[in-house]
């Protein structure tokens, strides 16, 4: 039922994992897929009825859209995400790449491990974010900390400081 509704409301049934109420069950839905089709105990219920009803809503049991770190081969370097990260601000006017962003959902990965990064270099952990990636980010109002909204939302100068004199 809540799935009919999703489709209806959305037109596809791509939902996010993130997605409050249905997530978690597609999550597992897809799961018991894969299991069930590597010849694996029945899972979630899973067999070729549920499978049938949900393949003729639309459902899409293998996700290709994003690739992982598992397929390097269609990866983009920092400097080259930075780059289509500008292009989305001279589009768009702004660096808050939506989380769902359809004509690039590698980008809106990308910016969201920039800020989990940041998050990490703040508290001196492990992690690919260097002070000058950061600032170059911030001088294109890069928006680090997405649940506050719009704008910059803390001084990046002292905490660029603080995190190059703990090296």
């Amino acid at each position: 039922q809540q799935l009919q509704e999703y489709r209806t409301t959305h037109g596809h049934l791509n939902i996010p994992i993130s997605h409050e109420l249905l997530g978690n069950y597609i999550s597992m839905q897809r799961w018991g897929y894969t299991q069930f089709m590597e010849g694996k105990s029945k899972c979630n219920g899973i067999n070729d009825a549920r499978i049938k009803i949900l393949t003729d809503m639309g459902f899409q049991w293998n996700l290709e859209k994003r690739t992982g770190p598992h397929d390097k081969t269609k990866a983009k370097s920092w400097s080259e995400r930075f780059q289509d990260l500008l292009e989305f601000k001279r589009t768009y006017g702004h660096t808050r790449v939506p989380h769902e962003y359809q004509p690039d959902l590698m980008l809106a990965d990308w910016v969201r491990n920039q800020r989990r990064d940041y998050k990490k270099m703040k508290d001196g952990k492990k992690t690919d974010m260097t002070p000058e990636k950061a600032l170059k980010l911030f001088d294109v109002d890069f928006v680090f900390n997405n649940t506050c909204g719009r704008g910059k939302t803390m001084d990046l100068d002292k905490t660029v400081e603080t995190v190059a004199n703990k090296k």
